[in-house]
């Protein structure tokens, strides 16, 4: 992994989290998922063309995604439902 291509997209997560869902997030160690499978509960993915190819993907635990979407929306989700579904869509386009 390059890390020129590898920290815009840590960066943009952290800054992203911190302006839609007023939280503090600290990127852990970057890694190349080998199953290409996500992890988490939801996660969003989002293709690469062009000079580099591959894919973006932000995967996130039930309790977390929760604890962002309520942020974002200013009230209390319950489960992984639709709004919350949107949102991770949303953000893994904002982080792109």
């Amino acid at each position: 992994m390059d890390v020129r291509f590898i920290n815009p997209f840590l960066l943009g997560t952290v800054e992203v989290l911190k302006t839609m869902a007023f939280i503090e997030p600290r990127a852990g160690k970057p890694f190349l998922n080998q199953d290409s499978v996500a992890t988490g509960d939801v996660s969003g993915v989002i293709g690469i063309t062009g000079v580099v190819k591959g894919s973006i993907a932000l995967s996130f635990s039930e309790t977390c995604i929760l604890k962002i979407v309520s942020n974002m929306l200013g009230e209390e989700s319950q489960g992984i439902d639709g709004n919350v579904k949107d949102a991770v869509g949303e953000l893994t386009n904002m982080v792109s």
